[in-house]
């Protein structure tokens, strides 16, 4: 926080107000603007400014644009006891990683372990969060994406490295 800037401090309740009423002018329901709201302002309280509210611009242009759905119809391809693959349905990543996130939860509820595999979905912004839904739950969660495989390498210039991380 920059308490010396002259910076107006907002509290977490109004911001994520703001952030609900953003979403629902771009055309998302109620429930998956809460869900937005939620990811985004949860990343700024600890300090990942970088995957907050900052990112409300974005992801309302490609709500606008039609680059991604504000209601999503999410629909699993395949199920087994403790497995979900879902169809995002080009919806925003926050709102399906919400959404496989709790589907894992369940699932973890019935048969002791729950993973959930999401395609057709969008950028899902902190994965701290959706790790930390399974704690309400007194479960262990783990989240993850893949993304384009370009990533500086430190110390050096102009080079890239292609090639997928390890875990």
């Amino acid at each position: 926080m920059y308490l010396d800037s002259g910076r107006k401090k907002i509290s977490e309740s109004r911001l994520v107000e703001f952030c609900q009423e953003a979403f629902q002018k771009a055309g998302m329901g109620v429930e998956n603007s809460q869900a937005v709201a939620d990811t985004l302002v949860s990343a700024n309280l600890p300090g990942v400014d970088s995957h907050g509210v900052v990112r409300v611009p974005s992801y309302i242009r490609r709500l606008l644009d039609k680059r991604v759905k504000p209601n999503p119809q999410i629909r699993a391809v395949r199920q087994d006891p403790s497995f979900v693959w879902l169809d995002g349905d080009c919806g925003l990543g926050l709102v399906v990683s919400a959404y496989a996130m709790k589907e894992a939860v369940a699932l973890a509820s019935q048969s002791g372990a729950g993973i959930a595999a999401v395609f057709n979905s969008d950028h899902f912004g902190a994965a701290a969060y959706y790790a930390m839904l399974a704690l309400k739950h007194d479960m262990i969660g783990v989240a993850m994406t893949n993304a384009a495989a370009v990533m500086a390498l430190r110390l050096l210039t102009l080079t890239t490295l292609r090639t997928p991380l390890p875990i």
